[in-house]
């Protein structure tokens, strides 16, 4: 299974910024999951993006994936 967030902004780890400047894209494994005799394999869309907060050493942050963002 494949999914991608239609999340336009994501809040930095290290400050709580919030930002739309992404830096890119890339697929992630999340979990596999047995159903039956099959296994269920998901795959998400993640980012990296910029902050723009000069304040903090850290100025790229991947997007936080939650279990309520992935799961119905």
């Amino acid at each position: 299974m494949y999914d991608q967030f239609d999340q336009i902004c994501s809040r930095c780890p290290s400050c709580q910024n919030v930002t739309s400047r992404i830096l890119s894209r890339y697929w992630r494994t999340l979990k596999v999951i047995p159903i039956l005799t099959l296994s269920v394999i998901l795959h998400v869309q993640s980012r990296k993006f910029f902050c723009d907060n000069t304040d903090y050493i850290q100025r790229i942050f991947n997007e936080r994936h939650t279990a309520k963002m992935v799961l119905p």
